[in-house]
């Protein structure tokens, strides 16, 4: 399986990414969105609005995990 290049706070390692993304999010998401196939303009706008922003991020990450061939949510098991 494929893992992340970084970790959950990975983005400090590259402060020029940090920092446009702090303040300008929806040109991260659109270049996300663009690298697997997606239109860059539409999910940058979408991702600034609210709840669907949340919805179309997380759409765009699953099909960065499929492509990685990167696992979702892994289940936890409680006994």
């Amino acid at each position: 399986m494929g893992e992340w290049q970084n970790g959950l706070f990975g983005c400090f390692s590259n402060c020029g990414v940090c920092i446009m993304t702090y303040f300008l999010p929806c040109i991260t998401a659109g270049q996300n969105a663009e690298k697997v196939g997606e239109s860059c303009c539409l999910y940058g706008f979408l991702s600034v609005l609210g709840p669907i922003g949340i919805y179309t991020r997380a759409k765009i990450r699953g099909k960065i995990r499929d492509s990685k061939g990167i696992d979702g949510c892994r289940k936890v098991v409680l006994h």
